[in-house]
């Protein structure tokens, strides 16, 4: 929105488009000012992907938004999937086909030679493994640096402690390809702003 408390959305799409991290962030517009603010930001504006007045139209905002998912750069996006189910990981990785590139893990032992081999900007974490919970892997994630963020997608429910340790949960029989993915952009998002800014500080 462009119309944003204590500061210019108009100012704040700027900002993003010269913070390397987030020069190639896909961004969609909705605001009642959609028309003149795209006059304003100028040649800016040519790298949003839409432009929505209020009141918003539901579909083409949901159109754009899986457009955005779809086709956001993925240069350096590689997560890794911890399920020991074959048919939940063709779903997600069908689902997030052009988001991010996907290792599989289907047991705790490879999980921990693989977090130990590789570079992963997330980790996707079943719980009930066949050599015990993915929730022993939480203290190697937490202790690599920069941490990876953690997104539990299980067919259990977490306890508040633990929810408070990863940095979205999802149980599979109540979760869409929606909510998904859009949780896992978020934290694409945030991985690379935070290697970005740990790289700068270097």
């Amino acid at each position: 929105d462009l119309n944003l408390p204590g500061e210019s959305g108009i100012s704040f799409l700027r900002e993003l488009r010269r913070h390397p991290a987030t020069a190639s962030l896909p961004v969609v517009v909705v605001s009642a000012i959609a028309k003149s603010g795209q006059q304003q930001l100028g040649s800016v504006a040519v790298s949003v992907l839409d432009w929505l007045e209020k009141p918003i139209d539901e579909q083409r905002l949901l159109k754009a938004v899986s457009h955005a998912v779809k086709n956001g750069p993925r240069k350096g996006r590689r997560v890794l999937h911890v399920e020991d189910d074959p048919d939940i990981a063709r779903i997600v990785a069908t689902m997030l086909e052009g988001v991010a590139d996907i290792d599989l893990a289907t047991s705790l032992s490879v999980a921990r030679e693989r977090l130990s081999n590789s570079d992963y900007s997330l980790v996707i974490l079943d719980i009930g493994l066949p050599d015990g919970s993915g929730l022993d892997l939480l203290p190697q994630i937490h202790a690599m640096d920069p941490p990876i963020p953690i997104l539990v997608f299980s067919a259990q429910d977490l306890d508040d402690d633990i929810r408070g340790q990863v940095a979205a949960a999802f149980v599979k029989s109540r979760t869409d390809e929606t909510s998904l993915v859009r949780a896992v952009s978020a934290c694409l998002e945030e991985s690379t702003i935070k290697k970005t800014e740990d790289r700068n500080k270097t």
